[in-house]
Formats: C-alpha cells, structure tokens, sequence
C-alpha cells in the first residue's frame, strides 16, 4: 500500500549518477518535492507511457518552479539510461536511479511484477512538504494511468499558499 497524505515519507537512498547517492530528504529539505514514479526510461512516446509524463511535466517544470517546487523522477533504471534519457527529452528536473528499489519500498509502490518486470515500482506521485511529510499522493493503482500535472500544480500551489 502507498503512502498517503499525512504519512511521514521513511527514509532511503537514490543515485543522481554512477556512485552519487542523495537521502530522500535532501530531496525536500529547502523546498517541497513532487515525486514522480513511473516504470522505465525509453518507455512508451509522446503519445503515452513513460515518455509521455516525462515530456508533460518537463513543460509544466516551469510552473512548479514558480509554485516553489522541485520535481523528481524516480525509476528503477541505471543512472546511465537516465542521463541518457533526460538529455533525449531535455527534462530539466533530476531522474534519479532507485537500483536498489529503496524509495519504490519507502513510498509503498513496488509490484512484485508489473509488465512481464519482477519487481518494478509502479506509476504514483507524491507531494511531500520540507518535512518530510506527504501533503498529496496520486497512486491510481494501474500504471497504464498517467498523473495530471494541472491536478497536482493545483496540489502545489495549495502547499505554497499555506
């Protein structure tokens, strides 16, 4: 089971690069974090999948940075594919490499198998405030299902207003 709003966010350890780790709360300690979760870089187009949230959020990166939050994409590819990836779709936000599934544990979205994977995490997004808090979780529970950025930059711009 995910974690919801008002559950504290345990800790965990991601890669920005090859033997670069951050703690999890490095991630929002000076500001809050939007955490995107999704399967696997190089994944779906721009018509959907992996690629197709990627290349939403990259557009609305803008927006969030105006409402005072980081974005964050978490998967379980290396962090070889990611930079990859990221310099592919110009993402301006940090992929970060979950390889040891510490965060996918953490925040309760691994899947013991998810599209022929074992184990993989699966699609959720959490907005978690400068205490490590979630304030508001998107876990549709099929990850087929894309996040709506407008619905959570509306989530975010009610965390910046408080």
């Amino acid at each position: 089971m995910s974690l919801g709003a008002g559950d504290t966010v345990p800790s965990f350890t991601v890669l920005r690069a090859f033997n670069d780790p951050i703690a999890g709360e490095d991630l929002w300690r000076e500001r809050p974090a939007l955490v995107l979760f999704y399967p696997l870089a190089f994944s779906g187009s721009t018509e959907g999948g992996c690629t197709k949230e990627m290349c939403q959020f990259r557009d609305a990166s803008p927006q969030f940075d105006t409402a005072g939050v980081d974005i964050y994409g978490i998967s379980h590819d290396s962090p070889f594919a990611l930079a990859a990836w990221k310099e592919q779709l110009s993402i301006p936000f940090a992929l970060l490499s979950d390889w040891e599934w510490q965060a996918a544990k953490a925040f309760g979205v691994l899947e013991e198998e998810l599209f022929g994977f074992r184990p993989l995490n699966t699609r959720a997004s959490f907005l978690v405030g400068t205490d490590g808090t979630v304030q508001h979780a998107y876990d549709p529970g099929d990850a087929r299902i894309l996040p709506d950025p407008d619905n959570l930059l509306a989530a975010a711009r009610q965390l910046a207003a408080r």
